[in-house]
């Protein structure tokens, strides 16, 4: 028998306890959480960058598999991962679409007529405003302009993230274990449909998108272009500063566990490449190096960017972008790219 469909939580004062999560049975659908918001902040997503019992409570609800979908004037409301057809206006209208596993996606077709040649898939980066209410934080369009610079007879499947607290990075999750199988599944599907070999298709995407790039292209056995991914908890769960939720228990293994366990056991396929777009002023570069020298059987290229412009990670996809889409292009359409483990480029 179906459970409540909505359930209300109260975390009236900001500097409150943790309260009690309510039992959340299969059938719930909505949490409205009750909270005051201090002076222009948006969300539980905003409050707990500073308020541990805040914090505490917002992972325990993503734990549960709910998204912050609106925040009105008093408190935070929350739509479980299973409903967001129900409120989310792009799927409402079908300009995205949902796998058979649950997966929010958009395929571009080639803008020209005939065979399809390749295919991109694009994971996305956390928003620009991680503490937004808006459901399209899950769905950042990562260089929105690909479609239109792509090969003509290049495909763009775009996957959605809506997991976690800001993004489950496509690994598996509390409230989603099989959150990786899926999105295979998905890239299977469109593979099949677009009678596509897996040397033909290529992930891409930075920062978040880029641990997603990575790890999926290495599963899946296609080619990558990966921007700066983040692929460890350490630095972070050391410093104590976590405002992406990744050393929480949102994450039942860490990043640097899930990405040695799936390079120690899989095969290398021929004829891919993995390239690593990042830079020394990076913080992520010393963590990118140590997991390509570890898993040197994986042949990761690394392409170091110069650019005076980058100061530090937020910036390195920005400042990348004529050497991502040259990569991208070139693998997409079957070019041969010969690079040393490490290159430099400006």
């Amino acid at each position: 028998m179906p459970g409540k469909n909505r359930i209300t939580i109260s975390f009236r004062d900001h500097r409150g306890e943790f309260p009690t999560l309510p039992t959340i049975s299969d059938g719930t659908r909505f949490i409205d959480c009750y909270h005051e918001k201090p002076k222009g902040w948006t969300s539980l997503i905003h409050l707990a960058q500073t308020n541990a019992s805040a914090r505490e409570l917002l992972v325990e609800i993503a734990k549960c598999g709910f998204l912050v979908y609106r925040a009105p004037e008093l408190g935070t409301q929350f739509v479980h991962r299973s409903a967001v057809s129900e409120v989310w206006k792009p799927l409402i209208n079908n300009e995205y679409r949902v796998s058979r596993d649950g997966v929010v996606y958009r395929l571009a077709r080639p803008r020209h007529d005939g065979h399809t040649s390749s295919l991109v898939v694009v994971f996305s980066s956390v928003a620009a405003n991680r503490f937004s209410q808006l459901l399209d934080r899950n769905f950042a369009s990562f260089m929105p302009s690909l479609e239109s610079v792509v090969g003509g007879h290049t495909a763009v499947l775009r996957i959605a993230d809506l997991d976690g607290v800001v993004g489950g990075y496509y690994l598996p999750t509390a409230s989603n274990p099989r959150a990786a199988t899926n999105v295979q599944n998905l890239m299977e599907e469109v593979a099949a449909s677009l009678e596509l070999r897996r040397n033909h298709i290529v992930t891409l995407g930075g920062s978040k998108g880029g641990t997603g790039a990575l790890w999926h292209a290495i599963a899946f056995g296609s080619h990558c272009v990966a921007i700066d991914p983040i692929i460890t908890h350490n630095r972070r769960s050391e410093s104590g500063r976590d405002p992406y939720f990744v050393c929480s228990s949102i994450f039942p293994r860490t990043f640097d566990s899930e990405f040695d366990a799936l390079l120690t056991n899989t095969e290398p396929y021929p004829n891919i490449q993995r390239m690593i777009i990042t830079s020394k002023n990076s913080a992520e570069y010393p963590d990118i190096s140590r997991l390509a020298r570890r898993h040197q059987d994986a042949d990761l290229k690394i392409v170091e960017s110069l650019d005076p412009h980058i100061t530090h990670h937020a910036n390195v996809a920005r400042n990348s972008m004529a050497i991502t889409l040259a990569l991208v292009n070139s693998l997409a359409q079957g070019l041969p790219i010969s690079l040393p483990s490490k290159s430099q480029v400006c």
